[in-house]
């Protein structure tokens, strides 16, 4: 009797749980189910949303190449006309028409500066589709990045109106060789430099560059002893301004499109900017200078504590020189102290 007490327990014991298993069987591929059409969904859902942006980046592109057409013309025969206008007023004598010039230059002027705004704005978007389509281009040559500095810095004085801002730069050395696009590296630095003069009322503007050591690993994880790992010089270039330095709310999405807080500009430049030197294998980063624990930072660029403004880094590789650049360069130097002794 007993036996069969437990046979019959077993039994609706087991009833129970093969019922129990039927259920969650059901449930399971209810919810597999739904799981699955959710997924779908989503799969469209992201479809859609990827051909929505392509299309919108596509309508960007032939948007910026649309505009960029006719600014181009009357950019320069905007330029002529001022030129000519200028030879004119030089030669006039009448007073009268001297200030009828005089108001047209005025005008013309209004019009180069607000037709150059446009196309360098063309110009931007155009660099961003590029950069998220991975299609930005690089013509890569070897030359001396202080050159390029220094003419940088020369071309950006003329566009100062404020005479209490002055620029400067301060060079770690006479020649460092850099393999990099040199238009699209002047574009950084000019870039860089016309914000600083944005936010600087007065003060001082100052590239710096310094020269430090890399430490490079390999693939294979591998240190220097076993032979895995290689050690390279890059240049630290700096921008450091006296100015209203970086909104602490802004600081975290300062590299992103359309960071500005500013009346002036589209947030675009500092996005692009440290794209191109991220595609030099650089980096690029910035920091207020009333931020710093100590007057040098890991470079060894004083940005003493008691200074306002910003300073902006950006690394480069520098290119190892071969034997008969540093012969050239040792006869330069040598050739530069024989003719300061005959002075």
């Amino acid at each position: 009797m007993q036996r069969a007490i437990s046979i019959v327990a077993i039994a609706a014991v087991a009833f129970f749980v093969i019922r129990l298993n039927r259920k969650l069987k059901q449930k399971v591929k209810e919810r597999t189910k739904s799981l699955e059409e959710s997924n779908e969904k989503l799969v469209k859902s992201n479809e859609l949303l990827g051909a929505q942006d392509s299309m919108q980046r596509e309508f960007i592109n032939i948007a910026a190449h649309e505009l960029r057409t006719p600014i181009v013309p009357i950019l320069g025969f905007s330029e002529v006309l001022y030129s000519k206008l200028k030879e004119r007023r030089q030669k006039e004598h009448r007073e009268e028409v001297l200030g009828q010039l005089q108001e047209q230059e005025e005008m013309l002027e209004i019009i180069l500066r607000n037709a150059d705004r446009l196309h360098q704005l063309t110009e931007d978007i155009l660099d961003v589709t590029r950069i998220e389509s991975q299609t930005l281009k690089l013509r890569k040559e070897r030359f001396n990045v202080h050159d390029l500095i220094v003419d940088a810095v020369e071309d950006s004085r003329k566009r100062i109106a404020n005479g209490n801002v002055k620029v400067v730069y301060e060079l770690a050395n006479s020649t460092t060789i850099v393999e990099a696009d040199r238009r699209r590296l002047r574009q950084v630095i000019s870039n860089l430099l016309d914000n600083a003069i944005k936010f600087t009322k007065e003060g001082t503007i100052t590239v710096i560059t310094t020269m430090r050591r890399k430490d490079t690993e390999s693939n294979n994880g591998k240190g220097e002893e076993e032979g895995g790992g290689a050690s390279a010089e890059e240049v630290v270039i700096a921008v450091k301004d006296t100015g209203s330095g970086i909104d602490p709310e802004l600081m975290p999405r300062l590299f992103t499109k359309f960071a500005t807080k500013s009346y002036r500009g589209t947030g675009l430049g500092l996005y692009i900017s440290k794209s191109i030197i991220e595609a030099h294998s650089g980096r690029m980063w910035a920091q207020n200078n009333d931020n710093n624990n100590n007057n040098n930072n890991e470079f060894g660029f004083d940005v003493n504590s008691q200074l306002r403004g910003a300073t902006f880094y950006f690394t480069l590789p520098v290119v190892s020189k071969t034997t008969t650049e540093l012969r050239i360069e040792e006869k330069e130097e040598a050739k530069v102290i024989n003719d300061q002794r005959q002075l």
